[in-house]
């Protein structure tokens, strides 16, 4: 091979080589897509709220698996699009606690719901249980009231025709991340909501969501706010509400810091009735029922 030709390939190689570098470096820094929808500096405002301490938590060690760890906001951004979504379904498919008693409530299918019923988290009189998004099934509200006497509250802003509403403490308002009227219906925080109900001095024992991927905001002000320091169980369906990388760092900041609330996991499943094909043309759940109990 002529020295003309050796010199043309080695610099071909160093070209590709060069605009190879850049493409990385202009991956890593570009602006995430979906920020604006999702955006982090909500979420960053948890850090500053009032989180009361609950002594004992070491208590965990009891569970027969170690909780996974997600890494800090800034790692979470140099993550691919890929790799959050692994860590995502990863997570909320891991169970961190024992619990030792668990009764399904309600429904065996979707619209029914578990509850912990070891002696420090069992429903005892006066609980106190709040379900948000009632949709055509009521019987976890229901039977909460049935089997252990609690009083229940029932909210869905959008359904009229509720199953049993007559049995029902049932409000025609919906959870979000601040309090007023969209699209003609009521929405209020979950502080504006205990206030509202003169539950400000009771502890929750039940705090249940599905609500169609407004669990996401409605958690960080939640959070922001300290209420889910009185909050005992916590039941939501997590919807996946975007499939870019703004999205899964967003939600999975927002369960780092319910995890920062002490709440684990003692009991997850998928609704399969609900999916949606990633860009790897896997069938993935879309919605993942998460029952999670305040380690104390």
């Amino acid at each position: 091979m002529s020295t003309f030709r050796k010199d043309s390939c080695f610099k071909v190689c160093l070209l590709i080589v060069a605009v190879s570098f850049v493409c990385f470096v202009l991956s890593k820094f570009q602006k995430i897509a979906g920020s604006e929808q999702w955006p982090l500096a909500d979420v960053q405002k948890i850090a500053g709220s009032t989180v009361l301490p609950v002594a004992g938590v070491q208590k965990i060690a009891r569970s027969a698996v170690m909780p996974v760890v997600i890494p800090s906001l800034e790692e979470l951004k140099t993550k691919t699009e890929i790799e959050l979504e692994d860590m995502y379904h990863g997570f909320l498919n891991n169970v961190q606690v024992k619990c030792n008693k668990i009764m399904r409530v309600g429904s065996i299918g979707d619209g029914g719901w578990n509850v912990c019923l070891d002696d420090e988290w069992y429903p005892k009189k006066p609980c106190l249980v709040y379900s948000f998004g009632i949709g055509w099934d009521s019987s976890f509200d229901v039977a909460m009231k049935d089997i252990f006497g609690c009083e229940v509250h029932s909210f869905d802003p959008f359904e009229k025709k509720i199953p049993n509403r007559e049995l029902l403490n049932f409000h025609d308002i919906g959870i979000s991340n601040k309090s007023g009227i969209d699209g003609g219906r009521q929405f209020m925080t979950l502080r504006d909501t205990r206030k509202h109900l003169n539950h400000t001095n009771k502890d929750i024992s039940i705090l249940k969501m599905d609500v169609e991927s407004s669990e996401w905001r409605s958690l960080t002000k939640a959070m922001s706010d300290g209420e889910l320091n009185h909050v005992k169980q916590l039941a939501l369906e997590f919807h996946i509400a975007g499939k870019e990388s703004a999205f899964f760092i967003y939600a999975l900041y927002i369960i780092k810091n319910l995890m920062d609330f002490n709440f684990r996991i003692y009991h997850t499943e998928r609704n399969n009735n609900c999916q949606y094909i990633n860009s790897r043309n896997m069938k993935l759940t879309k919605c993942q029922n998460v029952h999670l109990i305040k380690v104390s």
